[in-house]
């Protein structure tokens, strides 16, 4: 599986821009935890939440950024 994944990335890589990569690695990650936690009602506590929040608002943040310095 490990294999697999790195033959996406590097199709990504190669279709998309290197930059595209950790925005969609990071976004699948984080939608896996909140997954991980409703699914499984894992417990967690409010900074646990924050720290999913403020990382998926820096990946948004700096995804913007570069589709603005594209243009």
């Amino acid at each position: 599986m490990g294999a697999l994944g790195q033959i996406v990335i590097f199709w990504m890589i190669s279709l998309f821009r290197q930059h595209i990569v950790p925005f969609i690695v990071t976004t699948r990650k984080i939608v896996t935890t909140l997954l991980s936690i409703l699914f499984f009602n894992h417990s967690s506590t409010i900074w646990q939440y924050v720290g999913i929040v403020v990382t998926l608002g820096i990946v948004v943040y700096d995804f913007k950024n570069e589709i603005a310095h594209q243009k």
